[in-house]
């Protein structure tokens, strides 16, 4: 439960701007979205709003809820930038900033 994969690698993060370049709509019970971003991105609530979004609208884009989440890990900036830090156990930890 929880999260369970983040983008740990650069390779991980190319994968996912490829994913983000693109309108990713929910589809049909979320699974468009969640199947694009499994195996980088994994995480309860994250899916949890992707499937809510989806009984809305199938046609509902995800890519903001995925952006959001980044930001919530403190991944990615505002801009959609990926912001510098490193792996401390299980917690990312950004970059310092002045």
């Amino acid at each position: 439960m929880g999260t369970w994969v983040m983008p740990e690698t650069q390779a991980d993060r190319d994968k996912v701007d490829k994913i983000l370049s693109s309108p990713l709509p929910c589809g049909e019970d979320g699974e468009n979205a969640t199947d694009a971003i499994s195996g980088l991105i994994g995480d309860d609530r994250l899916y949890d709003d992707i499937i809510e979004r989806a009984a809305r609208s199938p046609l509902y884009l995800a890519n903001h809820l995925i952006r959001e989440k980044l930001r919530e890990w403190h991944m990615m900036d505002g801009h959609g930038k990926w912001m510098g830090g490193k792996w401390d156990g299980n917690i990312w930890r950004p970059d310092e900033t002045e």
